[in-house]
């Protein structure tokens, strides 16, 4: 896990209830969006064709997951 993971998993660790589920919420509608943009980007433009078309094939999945994650309160 690098700095930024530990770090994040820290931050959570030491929060509670509402607290907890508001950060929790924050970083998973965070990363899926991350997700998503990466995962788009390489599915039109990436230079390794199997990767591209892998990424492509995922994205549907991700985007779900990022629509759940977007909708979480």
């Amino acid at each position: 896990m690098d700095s930024a993971h530990k770090s994040k998993l820290d931050k959570l660790r030491g929060l509670k209830g509402a607290d907890f589920d508001k950060q929790y919420i924050s970083d998973q509608q965070s990363v899926h969006k991350d997700a998503v943009d990466l995962f788009e980007r390489y599915a039109k433009s990436g230079d390794n064709a199997g990767l591209k078309a892998w990424a492509g094939k995922i994205l549907p999945a991700l985007q779900h997951h990022k629509e759940i994650a977007d909708k979480l309160e």
